[in-house]
């Protein structure tokens, strides 16, 4: 039996001693216009070039651009690196079982610089012919070697024939064998079939327990609480997937800058494996502040305090505070705090929560939360949300970076300044006291199943992984919840580095919710979807976009005759009444649209964040197209037609800042005109001298609303963009400019 090695060896100490693996642009070399593979059947070209130095230049800004000549960084000829590139993709065809790849380059010079072409000849494949393992007499021997990265028939791979060895050796580690060692070897027959018959000699060991364990560096947090946060105990069979498990645990304590797990192999006897953790403790307690802006609740500030080992058990206690519309009376209407809302929604907000986690509960990858929440919480021009309550909540981890969480939220919630017309769903109007159940405080109290999985590689600005949620709330009179529904939100991003500084960002959310009581006005206003904003769809202000429905600007007694002189005829207040006049010609000025919210939203998100051509180091540029949805229950979901979906396209820039990136986009809406139903208040007489409100008809000395909601039998034509000639162009009215901080997702 041959290791097969030599050859490989040979080829890398050629290509080291050949050429530096990258090459320096050279005075007066001609630039690389194109790069070619011809022969290549495996392997396509852009696997091929990966392999490779020599290159076409790198593409600094939008591909298109570079596609003609611009943002184009040129990389210039170098024949030593041409030379080594052969040599590199001899080796690539090499490790990928093709033993007698031949490769030549050759180049053609063209009055704007050098395209090179490089010829293959892949040759025969090495296939595996029989993969034998010997000396693993142990328990479970065919799960150790079940699904190898390297199987029969296969192409000889090197890193699957290295990956092999690297599993076997795992794997019995995991089972009790923490001095396992396993010798690889392959012996190709170059007679056809061209073939290896590769083999795999066991050494297992001793099988083995956890000894004792040894904590070192503590000094707030006991001993006790680090042993009690490890997989593993003393006497349980070896499992060296338990220590990397324990690490997570005790990391994710927060507690910890530095944790390392170390297993002495060298001990006697040889059966039992004591353990050392050796850990570094962080600061105990900490304080944070902090500050920011964005448009739909101006300017904002947040203040934390945190314990680490509240009560010592390393159990964590967190005070936080947060105040929104800071400024919005004073700064109303301003670029930084224009979609604030008016009235009641320019108050002052604000969040202060009070979090308490126990680490360990009945095992390592539980823990047990609770809570308590004070807030007031303002939904721009829909309502503003009192709340007081608590929580609690019990989370397991699920592997790396995943969590499974149930919690019980009972609140005692209070809407204010909600337009009436809001928690109307239904289209047959609300009555006073519907108006005031909805109105006054009222318990909701869900129970939540949610599922978090994390796998970003930076809190700010995520280049790489993806992030997921999933959240499934329930509440009834089981519940103690005064509405009873079932809500599903669903949220994922997805982040793929293209080089450099270019990353393409995927988002997509998903939701459906529904009343479970057939006596309520619908699906309660806090928990319909709502979309659009710097977050959502772009092109839409924040909650814009969705189901709407017309008011009247002024009052109900804007639309009566004598008060119009527009040549629309008006309407009586016996039409008003009821709902009998005809608005469909009335002036568009006279309305303005309210979003509602609904039961069911689907929105996602493409975008293209590239490096800037100036301020590399810190601007950022991207290019980006959202499009969603939100239908007033599920039964009405449509994705074409007046309420299908809508894209709306844009770019931004993005200053990467100390407190995360500072964003600026600009995206243009593209709804068109829609049929929208008309919500007025009825109007009744005034008499003088008289609060009372008499029949029409009665001696008036003029018309007030009385407060009482209704429709109108016909629509209007309603688009937000047809605006009087003097205001700005059609297509400057369609731009929405969002400025926050953090990226949109």
């Amino acid at each position: 039996m041959t290791s097969g090695r030599s050859g490989l060896y040979a080829a890398l100490l050629a290509l080291a001693t050949t050429a530096p693996l990258t090459a320096q642009a050279l005075q007066g070399s001609p630039p690389v216009q194109a790069v070619r593979f011809v022969g290549n059947r495996t392997f396509d070209g852009p696997t091929l070039a990966a392999a490779i130095a020599t290159n076409s230049g790198q593409c600094k800004v939008l591909a298109l651009l570079c596609m003609i000549g611009i943002g184009k960084e040129p990389y210039y000829f170098d024949e030593p690196t041409l030379r080594a590139d052969v040599i590199r993709l001899r080796l690539f065809y090499y490790e990928q079982g093709f033993r007698e790849a031949k490769v030549t380059a050759d180049t053609t010079a063209t009055e704007d610089g050098v395209r090179v072409a490089f010829h293959i000849e892949e040759g025969r494949p090495v296939l595996v012919s029989d993969i034998t393992v010997d000396g693993l007499d142990v328990p479970g021997a065919t799960d150790i070697t079940r699904n190898l990265p390297l199987r029969k028939d296969d192409r000889f791979v090197i890193q699957r024939y290295d990956a092999d060895r690297d599993t076997i050796t795992s794997r019995l580690k995991n089972r009790g064998y923490p001095r396992a060692e396993v010798l690889a070897g392959y012996d190709i027959r170059n007679a056809e079939p061209y073939a290896v018959s590769v083999r795999y000699n066991v050494m297992p060991g001793t099988r083995a327990r956890f000894g004792p364990v040894d904590v070192v560096g503590n000094q707030s947090i006991s001993g006790n609480v680090v042993r009690r946060m490890l997989s593993f105990r003393s006497g349980d069979l070896y499992d060296q997937a338990d220590i990397l498990a324990s690490q997570r645990n005790l990391f994710e304590l927060q507690v910890f800058r530095h944790v390392d797990i170390q297993p002495d192999l060298s001990a006697a006897p040889d059966s039992v494996v004591p353990v050392t953790v050796q850990v570094n403790e962080g600061a105990m307690r900490n304080v944070r502040v902090g500050a920011g802006v964005n448009q739909a609740e101006c300017v904002t500030g947040e203040g934390r305090w945190q314990s680490q080992n509240f009560l010592g058990g390393a159990r964590q206690l967190q005070v936080r505070g947060r105040v929104s519309n800071v400024l919005a009376k004073q700064m109303y209407g301003s670029f930084l705090c224009q979609e604030v809302g008016n009235d009641v929604f320019r108050d002052r907000g604000g969040l202060f929560t009070v979090d308490f986690v126990q680490p360990f509960f009945f095992g390592p990858a539980n823990n047990v939360g609770a809570g308590l929440i004070a807030e007031r919480r303002s939904v721009p021009n829909i309502f503003v949300r009192r709340a007081i309550g608590g929580y609690v909540s019990l989370t397991r981890r699920l592997g790396r970076s995943a969590f499974i969480s149930l919690a019980y939220r009972p609140e005692s919630t209070r809407l204010e300044g909600a337009v009436p017309v809001v928690l109307c769903t239904s289209f047959i109007g609300c009555t006073p006291n519907e108006l005031d159940v909805l109105t006054k405080s009222n318990w909701l109290s869900p129970v939540t199943l949610s599922y978090v999985t994390d796998r970003g590689n930076d809190v700010f600005s995520p280049t790489r992984g993806h992030v997921f949620r999933t959240d499934l709330e329930y509440a009834s009179s089981y519940t103690a919840s005064k509405f009873a529904y079932v809500r599903w939100n669903n949220d994922a991003s997805l982040y793929h580095y293209l080089g450099g500084a270019s990353v393409l960002a995927l988002h997509l959310r998903a939701g459906l919710a529904w009343s479970l009581k057939s006596g309520e006005s619908g699906l309660n206003p806090q928990k319909r979807f709502f979309a659009g904003g710097a977050n959502s769809v772009r092109g839409f202000g924040q909650y814009q976009l969705g189901p709407e429905v017309l008011t009247v600007k002024n009052a109900a007694r804007d639309l009566l005759v004598d008060t119009l002189s527009n040549g629309w005829p008006g309407c009586t207040p016996f039409s008003i009444n009821n709902g009998s006049c005809n608005i469909s010609g009335a002036p568009s000025n006279l309305f303005q649209a309210q979003p509602k919210g609904g039961g069911a939203v689907l929105e996602g998100s493409i975008e293209l964040r590239l490096p800037s051509p100036i301020w590399r180091d810190k601007l950022r540029t991207a290019l980006f197209v959202d499009a969603g949805q939100v239908w007033r229950s599920p039964g009405e979901i449509e994705l074409k037609g007046n309420k299908g979906i809508i894209a709306t396209p844009g770019f931004g820039f993005r200053y990467e800042s100390p407190v995360g990136p500072i964003r600026l986009d600009i995206a243009y809406n593209t709804q068109g005109p829609r049929n929208l139903d008309v919500w007025t208040q009825t109007v009744c007489e005034i008499q003088e001298g008289s609060t009372s409100c008499p029949p029409l008809g009665s001696q008036k000395t003029g018309y007030r609303n009385t407060g009482l909601l209704q429709p109108m039998g016909h629509k209007v034509a309603w688009s937000p963009f047809s605006r009087p000639a003097d205001t700005l162009p059609g297509f400057l009215q369609r731009l929405r400019i969002h400025f926050s901080i953090g990226q949109a997702f």
